[in-house]
């Protein structure tokens, strides 16, 4: 009755997080780093320090978009006692079902 709807409840909020963890790792994977700096194209020498060379025009380079790499590990441990009665335990464990032993080799 009201364990079992309590339990259900707990179990969708705690997909719904893990699906907005999810989301936000892969936005971050998307966005990329913008590095730009001065071009450095070879004119004619000349020119103090920190000026571009001489016959430059003075562009600067695009910008240059390097991907940010985010590894996202998911792993999920096999059946246990508490998942197949529907209980949610949080950090207590519970033993592996002969199921759940088959799916975690």
């Amino acid at each position: 009755g009201c364990e079992a709807m309590a339990a259900r409840h707990t179990h969708r909020r705690y997909h719904t997080a893990l699906r907005r963890l999810l989301l936000l790792c892969l936005s971050l994977a998307t966005m990329s780093t913008a590095s730009s700096s001065p071009s450095q194209e070879s004119g004619g020498g000349g020119g103090s320090i920190g000026s571009p060379p001489f016959g430059t025009r003075g562009r600067l380079s695009p910008t240059r978009r390097r991907p940010v790499v985010v590894r996202l590990h998911l792993v999920r441990h096999g059946q246990a006692e508490s998942n197949r009665d529907g209980l949610v335990l949080g950090s207590r464990e519970s033993p592996l079902t002969d199921l759940g032993v088959r799916q975690a080799r």
